[in-house]
């Protein structure tokens, strides 16, 4: 398991913040587990019901006389 500081590191690497002083005071194994639960929130593949790269391109809308 991680060390409080290893977490904070992570955490910061995930979530972009400091660990919460509420967060920071559960057990280690909550902390890596809400770890976890950000690493596939954030780094999710974009799937086929919120679009694909394709939908990210530029569509020209204007019609051509």
């Amino acid at each position: 398991m991680n060390s409080l500081k290893e977490l904070r590191a992570e955490w910061k690497s995930v979530y972009g913040t400091d660990i919460p002083p509420h967060i920071a005071r559960l057990p280690l194994i909550v902390i890596d587990q809400a770890l976890e639960h950000g690493r596939r929130k954030f780094q999710q593949p974009i799937s086929e019901t919120l679009g694909n790269d394709d939908s990210l391109m530029f569509v020209d809308t204007h019609k051509q006389h």
